[in-house]
């Protein structure tokens, strides 16, 4: 668009010079555009497909640019912007939290081991357990509770990613 290029030679050479994931993309775009569909409804439905925002708003900006005219590299300016400070923060929370996520997987594992370990030096310490009912009850509470506890910690790292 820089270079005094339509929107749809842009996307043309976009199609031609994005790496692999996005290149089967464009071109799909292009084909239809070139059988005569209209570029802001073939991103829009490619958005919708494959379900990324980012070329949902390039959509909503050809549309508008369609109806009402204007400039569209301003919006693409702001747009390859926000992807870049986006990619930028979720980097960055995933260095944060790296240390986190660590932690959460050591709670989560090391109970298991230290159980078999301790099953694998002295069987008898669990056959005394499980033969009373009070020993019994705790063993199955300490299951539990160990499930329960892995489970909260995978929906605290699975919060931390966001998958749009």
């Amino acid at each position: 668009l820089q270079a005094g290029n339509t929107l749809e030679e842009s996307l043309a050479t976009a199609a031609a010079e994005s790496p692999e994931p996005l290149r089967p993309l464009f071109l799909s775009v292009g084909r239809q555009v070139r059988l005569g569909a209209p570029l802001d409804q073939v991103l829009g439905e490619s958005a919708e497909i494959h379900r990324i925002r980012d070329i949902k708003v390039i959509a909503l900006a050809a549309s508008i640019n369609r109806k009402y005219g204007g400039s569209l590299r301003n919006v693409f300016r702001s747009l390859i912007s926000a992807i870049r400070s986006r990619d930028a923060a979720a980097r960055e929370l995933r260095a944060l939290t790296a240390e986190t996520r660590f932690s959460a997987l050591v709670l989560a594992i090391i109970p298991s081991f230290l159980t078999v370990y301790i099953y694998l030096q002295n069987r008898q310490y669990y056959a005394q357990m499980w033969e009373s009912t009070g020993g019994r009850i705790v063993l199955i509470m300490a299951v539990v509770l160990q499930v329960m506890g892995v489970l909260v910690i995978y929906r605290m790292m699975a919060a931390t990613e966001d998958n749009d």
